[in-house]
């Protein structure tokens, strides 16, 4: 599930935990 986190990429970003 993507997250509002770090832009890693712009289209779908996510936060690693």
């Amino acid at each position: 599930m993507p997250t509002i986190g770090p832009t890693t990429n712009p289209i779908t970003p996510q936060y690693s935990i």
